[in-house]
């Protein structure tokens, strides 16, 4: 992306295009799943389910953008397992009830990992960024 003609900003292109992936995540006694897929350099479609006892509790399907000012500066989370902090990118959406947003980011071993974030009138669906896990990318096996 050129800026006045001056400047230059990377779009973020953690995924790649047009390849879903998965991703899982436990913490507090739930679990996350979750399927990335980046449609173009800004869009990306999810789809998440979350279980706690083997009870799905809550599912979401839909898609994320990359704000208008993402290279202003990227997040910094932490991971779960490692304690290492990474550089993410929030990509979100809102609607009249929620905003949804999840963070990509990468470690150093080029391992992609995320976090939600899930703010909503209901503030019993609400998961703060303390309370989602760090997921992983699910690994396929090689046949």
């Amino acid at each position: 992306m050129i800026l006045d003609q001056l400047d230059t900003a990377l779009i973020p292109l953690y995924l790649p295009i047009g390849k879903t992936l998965e991703f899982s995540g436990t913490k507090q006694d739930k679990g996350y799943f979750l399927m990335l897929k980046q449609l173009n350099f800004t869009t990306i479609r999810f789809g998440l389910t979350i279980y706690a006892n083997k009870e799905l509790i809550d599912k979401r399907v839909g898609y994320v953008s990359l704000p208008a000012l993402f290279f202003l500066g990227a997040e910094s989370d932490d991971d779960d397992a490692s304690g290492t902090s990474y550089l993410s990118t929030e990509y979100a959406y809102s609607d009249k009830d929620c905003r949804f947003a999840i963070r990509l980011g990468e470690l150093e071993r080029d391992e992609l990992l995320v976090k939600l974030k899930l703010s909503c009138n209901d503030s019993t669906k609400t998961i703060g960024l303390a309370d989602s896990p760090t997921m992983h990318q699910i690994k396929k096996n090689a046949r």
